[in-house]
């Protein structure tokens, strides 16, 4: 009897450690490599002289947009957006090497991916006629989904959105800023890894130094992740 108990013992332990390594496999990491694009700073864009216009307002506009899109923050980059806005219409048809609509075209996608009802209700108090409009119903749809979330979360029920783990793994020279779903999550240093919680991600982005910028879009339903960043001047990168 013992010696048919242990037989079965061990029948139920290989199948077991079986299954365990079908869910390993199943469990495979998805491996992403990006090589930088390298993007003009706007900290480095002289909007006075490109638009020939005389505003204080001006004189610090590239650091602040820049240090508005590095916090990943909607609603400077429409404040930002407004005040070159102003400056456009003053400058007899001229523009700049960024725009005010480039601007609140980046605000608006910012927005959305992080699906807050006040900041896109922020956004539509900022503009006007159509877009006003549609992002007031975009804010009303979002405020219906937090509310349902919160309904959810004090019911006690598990959401279906993809969590798992994002590996971030640094191989280029740059102090990178990693943004997902238009929220800042930390920073990685030069030849450097770390790992991010994943929440229902859907868009990546590495901002560095020196105007480089790395993205990628999630697409299927996987929970790890290795996101590699290579280096702009990297020449085994294909």
């Amino acid at each position: 009897m013992r010696k048919l108990l242990s037989l079965s013992l061990l029948a139920v332990l290989i199948a077991t450690t079986s299954v365990a390594r079908a869910e390993d496999a199943a469990v495979e990491k998805t491996k992403l490599e990006t090589k930088a694009e390298t993007r003009t700073p706007p900290s480095t864009i002289d909007f006075g002289r490109e638009l020939d216009v005389s505003l204080q307002a001006l004189a610090h506009l590239g650091r602040t947009i820049e240090d508005a899109q590095e916090e990943a923050d909607p609603i400077c980059i429409a404040s930002a957006a407004n005040i070159l806005a102003v400056a456009e219409s003053l400058a007899d048809g001229k523009k700049a090497s960024l725009t005010s609509e480039q601007l609140w075209n980046e605000a608006i996608k910012l927005a959305e991916l992080r699906k807050s009802s006040t900041e896109l209700a922020a956004l539509a108090k900022m503009t006007s006629g159509d877009q006003a409009k549609d992002l007031m119903e975009r804010s009303e749809s979002a405020k219906t989904e937090e509310q349902a979330a919160a309904k959810a979360a004090e019911a006690g029920e598990t959401d279906r959105d993809l969590h798992g783990e994002l590996h971030v793994i640094n191989r280029s020279h740059d102090w990178v800023r990693i943004i997902v779903d238009g929220r800042y999550l930390g920073t990685i240093g030069p030849h450097r890894s770390g790992e991010v919680h994943l929440h229902g991600a859907f868009h990546l982005e590495g901002r560095g130094q020196h105007g480089h910028y790395w993205h990628e879009d999630i697409h299927g339903h996987r929970h790890h992740y290795d996101w590699v960043l290579r280096d702009p001047h990297d020449p085994h990168h294909h």
